[in-house]
């Protein structure tokens, strides 16, 4: 029966020929072996799937009459399609040896099939360690990938706050330039104010204060309580010295008398340049103490040289009949006049303002 099936499968190219080759196979099993023989070429299918054919076709082959000569050569024709069969087939050969009586041979084909089987039992273990290490190799491969992502992504953000950085020091250093812009700029604007406020407040010629700064300061301390006294001194002849020695001479004149005054005047914030060669001193002092002082200053002058020069001095204390600040500097420059008048080279001490004014009138 199961020969019968192989060869329906055999003739699967031909399926009109089916039957008629079934039949064949059962009347002359011996003659279709021949045949067979005669073409290897034309392969049966897998024996499972004969074996399958066979449980299906048994029945009819069964209900046709066949001497034993007959089952023999089916069996003789299932033996040599099963001779380059898979392991698992090898006990149907055993069993198809034994069916046609060769136990030699079919004893030999089941140990064939014992050592094949454990052979391939024993490869089981190797192929669970291969696939052991290639599970780990792929889980190895895989912790790898997730490392080299895991590193890539520190990287990213090592960049990014390197980046952050680099953009901080960059602000920083802006900051630090801008700062560092705007301490140069006030330092400048700063120098260039106190060069504004050198040349607004004090003489270039002598470095003291001008006229304008003068008199802020004598406005200051004509509100204070206490004495004070003005000096109102002028350069004798200054333009012969001018004219005989040239306008560097009288430069040289005028810092002469600005240095002197610097190292006698009680209080230097209260000398400046009057105006030409005119100087004005204010003094804390009653007006007759004043005048000694003065009359001091005028020997110290008279004994420089180069040039020689003498000086004309007006002294005026405040008094109460002076209401406001320019009547006092108005007294003694009446009086640095009256010493012009009288010769020059002297001080004179400003009188009471009814004195002063008949003064001013004879003057006029």
């Amino acid at each position: 029966m199961a020969l019968a099936l192989l060869w329906i499968t055999q003739l699967q190219a031909t399926p009109s020929l089916q039957e008629e080759a079934e039949w064949q196979a059962v009347r002359d099993p011996v003659g279709y072996l021949r045949r067979l023989d005669a073409h290897p070429q034309q392969d049966m299918e897998e024996l499972d799937k004969a074996l399958a054919l066979l449980s299906q076709r048994k029945p009819a082959v069964t209900d046709y009459p066949m001497p034993d000569s007959g089952w023999h050569a089916l069996n003789g024709l299932a033996l040599y399609r099963t001779g380059h069969v898979s392991v698992s087939s090898k006990a149907l050969q055993a069993r198809l040896l034994a069916d046609q009586g060769r136990y030699p041979e079919a004893y030999r084909a089941l140990i064939d099939y014992m050592h094949d089987y454990k052979q391939h039992f024993n490869q089981t273990p190797s192929q669970h360690a291969a696939f052991q290490a290639e599970m780990e190799l792929a889980r190895s491969e895989a912790s790898n990938r997730a490392l080299q992502q895991e590193n890539e992504r520190q990287r990213k953000q090592l960049l990014h706050q390197q980046s952050a950085r680099n953009y901080q020091l960059v602000l920083v250093g802006l900051l630090a330039s801008a700062l560092l812009l705007l301490g140069i700029t006030t330092h400048r604007l700063h120098r260039s104010s106190r060069h504004l406020y050198k040349l607004a407040t004090f003489d270039q010629l002598t470095d003291l204060p001008n006229r304008r700064a003068l008199l802020e300061r004598l406005a200051t301390r004509w509100q204070q309580e206490g004495p004070l006294t003005l000096l109102i001194i002028d350069i004798d002849h200054f333009k012969q010295i001018n004219d005989r020695h040239g306008h560097q001479a009288g430069d040289r004149a005028i810092q002469l008398l600005a240095r002197e005054l610097r190292s006698w005047a009680p209080d230097l914030q209260l000398v400046g340049r009057w105006g030409g060669e005119e100087f004005l001193v204010a003094v804390p002092l009653p007006a007759e103490d004043c005048w000694h002082l003065a009359e001091q200053l005028r020997q110290r002058i008279a004994l420089l040289d180069n040039p020689r020069m003498t000086i004309s001095t007006g002294v005026a204390g405040r008094s109460p009949a002076d209401e406001r600040l320019g009547q006092l500097i108005h007294r003694a420059d009446m009086a640095m006049y009256q010493a012009k008048r009288q010769g020059r080279n002297q001080t004179i001490l400003a009188t009471i303002p009814s004195a002063q004014d008949e003064l001013a009138s004879s003057v006029a």
